[in-house]
């Protein structure tokens, strides 16, 4: 006998399906939070918050290009997380003497912007060059030129994460009391399904299997607890 238990909490409800000793409960990562008379671009705002985002710099020791990017995200609503991240941006900076004379000097920054989303679908390849101005100490001279490229690398990032992010959905499915086989299969099915972005394992608890989902909410506009249910057998 299969029962129901529905717990409303907002907007954001969470429902529970019981089926012998196994439970899967669908939650939304945004339940509590008004979701009426919200534009499509308001939601993906909102929803961003569940979307982890790391960032990652393979190039130079100073930190302000990486620090600068990821400082912006968080502003954008993006939720800055290296455990388990749903879009990687991977930096390799270098800045470099660009010229000298006298005491005076002159450096060029570099960056190559790489962003992949968890499937290895590349978003964004590219690379920003910026030239400092000239100045009297190397010290100087070198944050100058980190200064003008910073901004400009963040702006790209935060360009193609937005556009990447605008219109999708994310939930939380908790799986609770089934075999590694099921959870396998439960998965499986999720991955199959048009308009299934990602769903991922993200915990490491053996008995809990927690996914997180994110979709394609255009797909989807009555969300997708009905096929949550079917591809966990319920």
């Amino acid at each position: 006998m299969k029962k129901k238990v529905k717990n409303a909490i907002g907007l954001g409800a969470i429902t529970i399906f019981l089926t012998g000793c196994s439970t899967v409960e669908t939650n939304r990562g945004t339940r509590g939070i008004d979701r009426q008379h919200v534009t499509p671009v308001q939601e993906s705002i909102i929803v961003r918050s569940d979307i982890p985002v790391r960032v990652v710099e393979h190039g130079s020791e100073s930190t302000d290009v990486k620090d600068l990017v990821s400082s912006e995200l968080a502003q954008a609503g993006f939720a800055i997380n290296d455990a388990t991240p749903y879009i990687t941006v991977s930096l390799a900076t270098k800045v470099i003497p660009f010229d000298s004379f006298g005491g005076y000097h002159i450096y060029e920054g570099g960056c190559f912007i790489n962003v992949t989303r968890e499937d290895s679908r590349v978003l964004l390849n590219k690379q920003i060059r910026k030239k400092g101005n000239r100045e009297l100490e190397k010290g100087r001279a070198f944050d100058a030129a980190e200064d003008l490229l910073a901004p400009e690398v963040a702006e790209e990032v935060i360009r193609v994460c937005t556009e990447k992010t605008t219109g999708v959905g994310s939930v939380i499915v908790t799986l609770k009391g089934i075999s590694d086989k099921r959870a396998l299969q439960f998965s499986s099915a999720m991955r199959k399904r048009r308009g299934i972005l990602s769903c991922r394992r993200i915990d490491e608890d053996k008995k809990l299997y927690i996914y997180r989902i994110i979709y394609n909410a255009s797909n989807y506009p009555d969300g997708i607890q009905t096929i949550v249910n079917r591809a966990a057998g319920k």
